[in-house]
């Protein structure tokens, strides 16, 4: 272990009273669909491939709360 790292890591541990930095605050946007409804969405693709956007869209407010303009 270098000692720069030592330093930095000392250097951490005194602002935020642990070893490891917190996650950056600049994380970009949110996702709104999660891995549950991305396969939700791919079992319909799947069962029936001509299914409108407005359709799926419809299909994942109703079943997994997801609300996509």
């Amino acid at each position: 272990v270098s000692p720069r790292s030592l330093y930095r890591w000392r250097s951490i541990f005194e602002e935020f009273g642990k070893v490891t930095k917190p996650p950056s605050p600049l994380r970009g946007r949110e996702q709104i669909v999660g891995l549950a409804a991305l396969n939700a969405a791919k079992e319909v693709y799947f069962h029936d491939s001509s299914v409108m956007l407005d359709e799926l869209a419809w299909y994942l407010a109703i079943h997994h709360d997801i609300v996509i303009s």
